[in-house]
């Protein structure tokens, strides 16, 4: 006959289960306590950085996943963002989404989707065009204006009103951030000192902007200064739009700062034969010498005296590879390569504070 002693499960003396339960709950107090400080560290860095955002080139009115934008952000210890479209009703918990408002001859946004986004998200940043003063974006054409009748300024000023308008009408605690001039040229200053004048003609009032938003992009017309830097006309676009704001007591955001050729080359093919469908064809321009380095070191220094000059936000274009039409490689800067791993701007990025 079996001992029951013998295969009854063994158990711990009373005063070694006590001491068992005592340890589980002190291991449990200790993760929770490392959870919560990692938890409230990662927010302090979040609120360090909450100057800095990101522009998501490669989703340019595109739909992408909350989580994948969500997913994004985290990698770059972000939490402002803007896709290029007024959308507001896709932005993940936890992030702020910036909507914007286009302006150019085919990419004007419907008045009707302001009000449903503005009235559905209050509180919201509105980014009021981008790039005006560059064909490219939203520029229009001299013929454009002469089919209207109005001259340039003048289109853009009942423009400006009109977004506007819409905008605080349906959220009167609505953020509105414009121009976002490319500066072409230089010209970028003489452009919204334009604007403002007509403004005012047209509506006896100071252009409505919260905030003055320009972009920060060196460019050489003849391509000849590979990869494209110019620091010295950078920061003097910034000091002339800081003096500006300054005197009409605005904060300036730039709402895109990058390079727009980071290679040490460049190789062109000559575009091909127009066609009905295609009736402007695209040159296919590549590099193959990508100039990180520079690249980084110039962009920090942008982002340093955005900061030290008292910008209240900086947006970086952009998170991901987003090549231009005419690019046959990823021309501008980009912080996360497409397998979300940092690019080298990316590693200096996230030292930032």
């Amino acid at each position: 006959m079996p001992n029951p002693a013998a295969s009854a499960p063994l158990s711990a003396p009373a005063p070694a289960r006590h001491i068992l339960r005592l340890l589980v709950a002190l291991l449990a107090v200790i993760v929770a306590t490392v959870i919560t400080w990692a938890a409230a560290r990662s927010y302090q860095r979040l609120l360090a950085r909450d100057h800095l955002g990101v522009a998501l080139g490669d989703q340019v009115n595109g739909f992408a996943e909350p989580l994948a934008v969500r997913h994004r952000l985290d990698l770059l210890h972000l939490r402002w963002y803007y896709d290029y479209s007024p959308r507001l009703d896709d932005a993940p918990p936890g992030t702020h989404k910036v909507a914007m408002v286009r302006g150019g001859e085919q990419n004007r946004t419907l008045l009707s989707e302001i009000t449903r986004q503005a009235t559905r998200h209050p509180g919201h940043a509105w980014l009021i065009f981008n790039e005006p003063d560059l064909l490219e974006q939203d520029a229009v054409s001299d013929a454009f204006l002469a089919a209207r009748g109005e001259d340039r300024f003048q289109h853009y000023a009942r423009l400006v009103h009109a977004y506007a308008t819409t905008i605080t009408d349906a959220d009167p605690t609505a953020i509105l951030v414009g121009p976002n001039l490319f500066n072409l040229n230089g010209q970028g200053m003489a452009w919204l000192t334009q604007l403002e004048a007509s403004y005012r003609a047209e509506f006896a009032a100071p252009l409505p902007f919260t905030a003055i938003g320009l972009h920060l992009y060196a460019f050489d017309p003849t391509w000849q200064t590979l990869p494209q830097l110019n620091a010295a006309a950078n920061q003097r676009f910034l000091e002339e739009i800081l003096a500006y704001a300054r005197a009409r007591q605005k904060p300036v955001w730039i709402t895109e700062l990058g390079v727009m050729w980071i290679y040490h080359d460049m190789t062109c093919t000559p575009p091909p034969a127009a066609t009905p469908s295609q009736p402007t064809p695209l040159p296919s321009c590549r590099g193959d010498r990508p100039a990180w380095p520079e690249v980084t070191r110039h962009v920090t220094s942008l982002l340093t005296l955005a900061r030290q000059s008292g910008v209240q936000r900086t947006f970086v274009f952009s998170s991901h590879p987003a090549p231009d039409p005419w690019a046959a490689v990823p021309n501008a800067t980009y912080l996360l390569d497409a397998a979300h791993r940092p690019t080298p701007l990316g590693d200096a990025f996230l030292t930032l504070p």
